[in-house]
């Protein structure tokens, strides 16, 4: 499951977006969860006041950990599960 635009600072899904975390987590399904910004507008850039590029791991990642997800879960979401999901195996 991906939760795109999670570290948006306008985004009122956040709160929501926190507790499916929780209940995926508490399902064991950590290896399932993906996080992205979806930085795809210029009014997120810090030179145009907005929060950046970092914003997922700036503004979403100290949510979830204040919910109490773990280093490791986090790690996963952030690192792991996306290099497991863009990467690319031939099968020739």
């Amino acid at each position: 499951m991906a939760f795109a635009h999670s570290g948006k600072p306008d985004d009122p899904r956040a709160d929501e977006y926190v507790k499916t975390i929780l209940t995926l987590l508490d399902a064991g399904l950590v290896e399932r969860i993906v996080l992205s910004s979806d930085f795809a507008s210029q009014k997120y850039l810090r030179k145009n006041g907005g929060s950046g590029i970092d914003m997922t791991i700036a503004n979403f990642v100290p949510r979830l950990r204040r919910a109490g997800v773990t280093d490791a879960a986090v790690r996963t979401m952030l690192i792991e599960n996306p290099h497991r999901v863009v990467s690319f195996v031939s099968h020739a």
